[in-house]
């Protein structure tokens, strides 16, 4: 009566999820002498957390009851601790001589705990039994059950009269699925991969571990620029399908119908489902936990789903025609979703038109690009061209193959749409939805902003209104090449003269980011704060500019220093639920955590980003995040990567957005110091004089405040000329970081290596990082923890935010006093200073 030797069937390499949260109140009740009911749906690690509370939680006798299978007899559970019985009457009687064998068995152990798997597949006489010798103290009950079927009412009576912790486990969180797929793959993960695997699976580990190596033996998870990435979302791969159809092999050819119609319906209403479907199958489902009746603030009448989304991706893949079209043709269903629709279309039928014309909106918004296209085939062949819903169809095809990167399929769209646009003052909104397409494509797709803003001024337009947003268009879009000198004043002047909603909104984004990059910090981040103010109440409304306006915010507060205010704006994605695109919500991550010094961490961020970009990069945004990962690269010596980072970064720099240019400017001038290029002055320059002619100082200040820096590493010390050009950009940045600056490079410019020291911790406290040579060649790791240890964090602080010990830090550290001939910090930080300027 000890602990079984192998619990569970091997993982292979596949690893355990802590689940500290859910483990540490179970153990805390077993160290008060009750017990644990761990409940869940299927998959969910039910069984893994039984396990580790068992070993962390119990320091007396175990029994591992006999985990009950539908053929077992009622009392085949107990034979673990009162051998085989061969009575099979439930009577009162039989009741209470199996409740004292029990007890008599108990008796001879140390303080026992009874152990049981799957105890929602107990009869009601097995839980009777169970519930009495718990509750006459003769043992504890530490035990697992699926939410449904319900495990019997002894078991809730033990919870509600607290011999029983309940602990209900729920599928891994976001952060948690992203952290078990780093580790899986060894590498850093895409977070559209993430979301992808997590919105599919619900977070169930058992699914995601079968998704996973499923996508990898089908080549449909590759590795790109440095991470992972699902690249074909269509395919899910034969292990997973596999599985789930082992799982609904059970299902009796009734509830099997049902489970299949609503994989190809994706929802049904109650009544309408009630009427074909048998009554006691759907029962049986229900209770299977397959699917679940709810009724949404959109729904008209109760609707009835699947439970689990993988179960309908499986299904819809894996059914076959002749089965679909049974299905239809019994259930009829009304096509209000685009599932429906497409069900209909894969049945050869044809639905009515403002059904296909909602549904290829709906598959729009999800970016379903092969299901738009399919529906709006179908929609488009029986439409005549005099049809304003062609137009529409034309329209929305064209700009989603514009997000997917497919240039040809965007032009033949536009080409389509075109003659079919009014030509009096009703065809304005379609004319403008028309020029911005085919503007997006000059200007992101060419790299032509200038066609692009032809293509928008020569765009006929009678509406004041429309007329009043092409104008606004057009600085946004000079603002996007990073032609802040043409645009900066009008921004600001139109956005503060207009009262027409929309136009403030399309402005806004481009606004705070050109007052921030123009010095104008403490303005920016107070119109963000004022707009978000008003904006948090409805953030639907504004989809995209509330999107730019959580990017810009983020951005400002980087700039100015705020690393807490960066971070506070990112966690509002969630909170607003702001729809943002997953790699740009990764690089967002990924910079912030560069600003809090946190760089291999952020290097994991950036390189996630980076494969989704290689897939897809509608705006331009992967070369500001090559110039990220440039810059955290060489933060921790990885001097080699950061110079391959900054090639892909020009690379990528001609079809890039320029709104933020000055940013990667920025980073890469401190990658080219630690590189120790002997341009780095040019190139400092270089910055300064272009930036100058746009009236962006913030770029100014880093430029003037980086010659400085590299004046001391190549002469000794920082010039008096230099110092002074520096002094006059800082009056004309908002923030700490300007005299920060200033203070730093008049210590330079003195010889004071303590001051110097001192004000290059304080700086990285504020997200500036200073790259010095190093007085001796060093590993990686070690560059890294000697620059930590100079802005001030001490080994603890070291050990947590490199996820290391402290004794790691401690052993690096010996090395590093070592190789620099010193004994503690203050040399170390000396010696660092004193070889910027050998």
């Amino acid at each position: 009566m000890t602990p079984r030797s192998t619990r569970l069937a091997p993982r292979g390499d596949w690893p355990l999820v802590a689940r500290d949260g859910l483990r540490e109140p179970a153990v805390a009740a077993l160290e008060v002498g009750r017990g644990v009911l761990v409940m869940g749906d299927p998959g969910v690690g039910k069984s893994t957390l039984t396990e580790g509370i068992v070993d962390v939680g119990v320091r007396g006798s175990v029994v591992w009851l006999r985990t009950p299978t539908a053929l077992s007899s009622p009392w085949s559970v107990l034979e673990p601790l009162i051998g085989r019985t061969d009575e099979t009457a439930t009577s009162g009687d039989m009741l209470t001589r199996l409740v004292r064998r029990c007890q008599a068995a108990l008796e001879r152990l140390d303080d026992p705990v009874l152990v049981l798997d799957d105890a929602h597949m107990i009869g009601a006489s097995t839980a009777i039994v169970l519930s009495e010798v718990v509750q006459l103290g003769a043992a504890r009950l530490v035990c697992n059950a699926r939410r449904l079927p319900r495990p019997p009412e002894s078991l809730f009576t033990l919870v509600r009269q607290g011999w029983l912790e309940h602990v209900d486990v729920d599928g891994l969180d976001a952060d948690q699925v992203h952290r078990l797929l780093t580790r899986v793959l060894d590498g850093p993960v895409a977070l559209e991969t993430v979301h992808r695997a997590l919105d599919l699976t619900r977070g169930n580990p058992l699914y995601l571990r079968e998704l996973v190596r499923s996508l990898q033996a089908s080549g449909a998870l590759v590795h790109a620029d440095g991470a992972w990435v699902w690249n074909d979302q269509r395919h899910i791969g034969r292990r997973l399908t596999d599985l789930i159809g082992a799982e609904l092999e059970m299902l009796e050819p009734a509830q099997r119908d049902i489970v299949d119609l609503l994989a190809l319906a994706g929802r049904a209403p109650v009544d309408a489902l009630e009427k074909i479907v048998d009554a006691e199958a759907l029962d049986a489902v229900t209770v299977l936990g397959l699917v679940v009746r709810e009724r949404r603030a959109q729904d008209r009448a109760p609707q009835m789903r699947l439970v689990h989304p993988v179960h309908t991706e499986v299904l819809r893949e894996s059914l076959s025609p002749r089965r679909r079209r049974a299905l239809y043709d019994r259930f009829q269903p009304d096509a209000s979703t685009f599932a429906s629709v497409d069900w209909a279309l894969t049945c050869g039928v044809t639905p009515d038109v403002d059904d296909m014309v909602a549904a290829t909106r709906e598959a729009a918004t999800v970016q379903d690009y092969s299901l738009v296209t399919r529906i709006s085939d179908v929609a488009l062949s029986v439409l005549p061209d005099a049809d304003p819903r062609a137009l529409e169809l034309l329209l929305v095809r064209a700009q989603i193959a514009r997000y997917q990167g497919d240039a040809q399929s965007t032009l033949a769209n536009l080409s389509r749409a075109e003659p079919l646009i009014p030509l009096d003052e009703a065809g304005d909104g379609a004319r403008l939805r028309h020029a911005r397409i085919a503007a997006d494509l000059a200007q992101f797709g060419d790299d032509d902003v200038d066609g692009a803003r032809r293509i928008m001024r020569d765009t006929p337009l009678a509406t004041p209104s429309f007329a009043a947003l092409r104008e606004a268009d057009g600085l946004v879009r000079l603002a996007y090449a990073g032609r802040f000198g043409e645009c900066l004043d009008g921004l600001e002047e139109c956005g503060e003269a207009t009262s027409d909603p929309a136009i403030r909104a399309i402005l806004l984004g481009s606004r705070i980011l050109g007052g921030a990059q123009a010095g104008r910090l403490d303005h920016a981040l107070a119109l963000a704060d004022e707009s978000l103010a008003r904006w948090r109440l409805d953030p639907a409304r504004y989809p995209q500019p509330m999107y730019e306006l959580v990017a810009a915010r983020t951005l400002a507060a980087l700039w100015a220093g705020d690393t807490d205010t960066a971070s506070s704006t990112l966690a509002l994605i969630d909170e607003l639920r702001v729809d943002v695109d997953d790699a740009v919500l990764q690089t967002g991550v990924g910079r912030t955590l560069i600003a809090r010094g946190e760089w291999r961490a952020a290097i994991g961020q950036l390189r996630g980003a980076l494969s989704h970009f290689s897939i897809r990069d509608p705006r331009g945004f992967a070369a500001t995040t090559w110039s990220a990962l440039a810059y955290a690269l060489a933060a921790v010596g990885e001097l080699g990567e950061a110079r391959d980072a900054r090639r892909q970064h020009r690379r990528a720099q001609s079809r890039a957005s320029r709104l933020i240019t000055s940013d990667s400017e920025m980073k890469r001038l401190a990658v080219a110091l630690a590189l120790g290029e002997d341009t780095v002055i040019d190139q400092c320059d270089d910055v300064d004089a272009r930036y100058v002619r746009e009236g962006l100082w913030l770029p100014v200040l880093h430029a003037r405040h980086m010659r400085c820096v590299a004046e001391a590493a190549d002469v000794g010390a920082a010039s008096d000329g230099s110092v002074a050009r520096l002094v006059d950009a800082a009056r004309k940045v908002d923030g700490p970081i300007p005299d920060l600056m200033v203070r730093h490079a008049r210590a330079l410019a003195a010889g004071d290596e303590a001051m110097a020291s001192g004000v290059v911790a304080s700086l990285l406290a504020h997200g500036v990082w200073i790259p010095e040579p190093a007085a001796v060649e060093l590993t990686p790791r070690q560059s890294e923890i000697a620059t930590l240890v100079r802005a001030g964090l001490s080994n603890k602080d070291i050990a947590s935010r490199l996820v290391i010990s402290v004794r790691t830090v401690d052993a690096h550290l010996r090395e590093i006093f070592a190789r620099l001939g010193v004994t503690n910090r203050a040399g170390l930080s000396a010696a660092w200073s004193r070889a910027g300027r050998e």
